[in-house]
């Protein structure tokens, strides 16, 4: 299974990509433009993405992926706000699941397994 991690701290991209890396095949993009050109390029079973990045913000990226009409896997939005504005703007767009960080590691994985199953 291929995961892609959006995201652009490169310490918290690490604290995820250690966490997953010994089950599943991990990509990594730092801003929502890199994560959307690997998304063009290649296929992927699932993608961890932040909302607020610079140059391309999750949201705005995965508009772009609908608007290309790019095969979308589910969709997991990692972000440090969360509010009924922002949930409604992610079901447009295909969010599957929210997590808030601080992330909890065994809620974390366990949604990772249930969205790869």
């Amino acid at each position: 299974m291929k995961v892609l991690l959006v995201e652009d701290s490169k310490d918290f991209r690490k604290k995820l990509k250690n966490l997953l890396e010994e089950d599943y095949d991990i990509r990594e993009a730092t801003d929502g433009l890199e994560g959307l050109q690997l998304i063009r390029d290649e296929t992927f079973d699932l993608v961890i993405t932040d909302l607020n990045m610079p140059n391309l913000d999750g949201l705005s990226m995965l508009q772009k992926i609908r608007e290309e009409g790019l095969e979308a896997p589910p969709i997991m939005m990692v972000t440090t706000e969360f509010d009924p504005e922002l949930k409604r703007k992610g079901k447009e767009v295909g969010v599957s699941f929210w997590i808030v960080k601080p992330i909890s590691e065994p809620k974390f994985l366990k949604v990772v397994e249930t969205l790869l199953s």
